[in-house]
């Protein structure tokens, strides 16, 4: 539960605040700095880079209310979390309303727009930057990130599953006392408030993952097309070195593109496409977690070209391996 004090602080108006509530006018909040006018998004939106995080991994704010928030772009993932009230949201043409106790979480590069907020009204944003939560936060759930859950969970809630920009939760007490405890640490300002705020980041991701695949699981229709389709994507995250689409069509009795369809039916990937993701999520968790060469690991994870793995590695992390090593290190000393 946030501290009073903390309460208070929110309830009060900023300074634009203010200007807001009589003008109903946006007035920017964004450091000039923090703009990165050398890179926008494909529609020529501005672009936040993360000179706003300086020295933390974390950057927390209380949203200006009273005013639209323009379509904005941003170069790190961001968590909305609702304290009180409600608001209206637009992510990448997506309507999305908040209420008290939801959290939404946005990807990289989202176009994201918010409705004025009332008096009543308080959203926290909490930004973080991307490679940070790819090495220190999700560590120690990356074996969870598989195929397998990501396709149960998105089929299960009817999303298409190349579209993953942005995820909803609603309020759950479990996840909300952790979003609390790093809001309290973050306006004390303690000794050691820093560190602190990084555990209670990787306990917040991690209920993440508990919460939300069971939700997904429990309304999941196990219908015979979608057990075929569970176990093929399994295979694959099993045998990820290895398998290929012949492999499939044998066990299963059907041709190669009657498997090959299926699969992209259902997941909007083609079966390359899901095999090389499934790889590059075992190598960066073998990055993270063991002392082998580069080179070694992505030979054991079946890509032979590296060339291409590099390539692929970098479109999906938006770092290379070593920098994913190097980080994993620092965070570790």
């Amino acid at each position: 539960m946030l501290s009073a004090d903390i309460q208070k602080q929110l309830d009060s108006f900023s300074k634009i605040e203010i200007k807001q509530r009589k003008t109903h006018h946006f007035v920017d909040d964004i450091p000039l700095e923090s703009l990165d006018l050398n890179r926008t998004l494909s529609d020529g939106l501005p672009t936040i880079d993360d000179t706003l995080f300086k020295n933390s991994n974390v950057y927390i704010s209380k949203h200006n209310r009273f005013a639209d928030y323009p379509c904005h772009g941003h170069n790190f993932l961001e968590i909305n979390y609702m304290f009180k009230g409600k608001c209206h949201q637009k992510v990448n043409n997506q309507e999305i309303t908040l209420h008290s106790g939801d959290i939404l979480i946005m990807d990289v590069g989202s176009r994201h727009s918010i409705k004025a907020l009332g008096d009543n009204d308080i959203l926290i944003n909490i930004i973080f930057r991307n490679h940070e939560i790819s090495i220190s936060l999700l560590n120690d759930i990356q074996q969870n990130n598989s195929l397998t859950y990501g396709f149960l969970s998105n089929a299960a809630l009817g999303k298409k599953n190349h579209d993953d920009s942005s995820i909803l939760f609603k309020h759950n007490y479990d996840i909300d006392s952790t979003v609390d405890e790093i809001i309290n640490e973050y306006y004390q300002s303690q000794k050691l408030s820093a560190p602190i705020i990084d555990r209670y980041m990787s306990i917040l991701f991690s209920k993440f993952v508990r919460h939300y695949p069971q939700e997904s699981f429990d309304n999941f229709s196990d219908s015979d097309s979608n057990t075929l389709i569970t176990s093929i994507i399994n295979d694959i995250h099993e045998n990820y070195a290895t398998i290929t689409l012949e492999d499939l069509a044998k066990k299963y009795g059907y041709n190669k593109a009657y498997i090959s369809s299926l699969i992209k039916t259902n997941t909007g990937e083609n079966f390359r496409d899901l095999r090389t993701n499934e790889r590059l999520l075992k190598a960066r968790y073998l990055f993270i977690n063991s002392s082998d060469s580069i080179n070694k690991i992505i030979d054991s994870v079946g890509i032979n070209n590296h060339t291409f793995f590099f390539k692929k590695y970098r479109e999906k992390y938006h770092c290379l391996p070593n920098e994913t090593r190097k980080g994993a290190r620092r965070l570790q000393i």
